[in-house]
C-alpha cells in the first residue's frame, strides 16, 4: 500500500465528497479498480451524492449541443469525401491520353521557336 501511494496518507471518499462532489464517482471507480490489487475490498464507504437537477439539465443541454455539432461535422466530412471521390473519378475518366516523346521536348531541349525538335536539327 505504501509503495503505490508513495508514503502519503490516502485520501478518503468523504474528503473528496467535501471538496468536489462531482469527483466522487471517479474516486469510487479508481478505488474499485485498485482495491483488489491491494488486497482490500471494494469501496467500504458509501455516501450518497446529492443529485442537482439544475446541473443535470445544464449538462444535458450542453451534451445535446455537442451532439448537434458532431452531427454537422460528420455531414460535412461525408460531403467532402463524396466530393473528393467524385473529383477522382472525373479525373480518371477525363485523363488526357497523350504519349510524350521525351527525346523531343521543346521545353527541355531549349527550343522556343514553336517548331519543337524538327526545326532545331
Amino acid at each position: 500500500n505504501q509503495r503505490i501511494l508513495g508514503g502519503d496518507p490516502p485520501v478518503t471518499r468523504s474528503e473528496v465528497l467535501e471538496l468536489d462532489p462531482k469527483c466522487v464517482v471517479l474516486f469510487d471507480w479508481v478505488t474499485n479498480l485498485v482495491a483488489p490489487l491491494l488486497g482490500g475490498k471494494q469501496a467500504p464507504e458509501t455516501l450518497e451524492v446529492p443529485e442537482l437537477p439544475e446541473q443535470r439539465e445544464s449538462a444535458s443541454l450542453a451534451v445535446g449541443e455537442q451532439e448537434k455539432k458532431v452531427a454537422q461535422l460528420r455531414r460535412k466530412l461525408r460531403e467532402t469525401i463524396r466530393s473528393q471521390q467524385a473529383a477522382a473519378e472525373f479525373a480518371a475518366q477525363n485523363k488526357p491520353n497523350v504519349e510524350k516523346d521525351t527525346q523531343c521536348d521543346p521545353v527541355r531541349n531549349g527550343h522556343s521557336n514553336g517548331q519543337g525538335c524538327q526545326g532545331a536539327e
